[in-house]
């Protein structure tokens, strides 16, 4: 047989799926390097959350909507993603902190099509104050789930955070690839999570 007629090797037949993963992936990678290394593109650097190193990503964890429908944890992918997990019934913080999001969102113009964002109730009590609330803030999706459910959400961010699973409440950021990459505070500055997601969201153009 002849070079010519000899089949493509394993390699030659998976190089395709080779390049479209690093094709999603590498997005995100610049994004981390230029993220951690800013001296790379100017004099200014430093983060306002803590970094979850290595990311960890999220899977296998079934959540449920504010309208009863099931949501998957892989569904974050494709945007960025800014994740608020609390205990806390829906007293009068709540609405501070979704009309602190819904202002990141705005805070970021045209970039904020690139950000979602989500509350995560993870005691599973009655939604029906916090869906109150969420009406005046459409953008954030309010999600709870089963007793069992939110356990195994608190045990895997209290893991990659190291945290302990009673300590898990306070925001996060989501890469693209659904990875859990920093957390911040309940009570952190909102200034300091918008200046992080600009320059993160600078350096990706994963979703665009």
């Amino acid at each position: 047989m002849s070079d010519l007629q000899k089949p493509p090797s394993k390699f030659r037949r998976a190089m395709p799926l080779v390049l479209l993963v690093l094709a999603c992936s590498l997005p995100v990678v610049a994004a981390w390097v230029f993220y951690l290394n800013p001296d790379l593109l100017s004099k200014k650097r430093g983060n306002f959350g803590k970094l979850i190193e290595p990311p960890h990503p999220l899977r296998n964890i079934r959540l449920l909507t504010a309208a009863g429908k099931d949501f998957r944890i892989e569904e974050v992918q494709g945007k960025w993603s800014l994740l608020w997990l609390t205990s806390q019934p829906c007293g009068g913080e709540c609405g501070s902190y979704l009309h602190r999001m819904h202002n990141i969102r705005l805070a970021l113009r045209e970039n904020s099509v690139h950000l979602q964002s989500f509350a995560i109730l993870l005691t599973g009590s009655s939604t029906d104050e916090w869906i109150k609330k969420k009406t005046e803030f459409p953008d954030t999706i309010l999600l709870t789930g089963s007793e069992n459910e939110l356990r195994d959400l608190a045990t895997q961010f209290a893991t990659a955070a190291d945290l302990s699973t009673s300590q898990t409440d306070g925001f996060y950021l989501v890469d693209p690839l659904g990875n859990l990459m920093m957390r911040y505070d309940t009570y952190a500055d909102f200034k300091g999570i918008l200046k992080d997601l600009e320059r993160l969201l600078k350096y990706s153009w994963v979703g665009r």
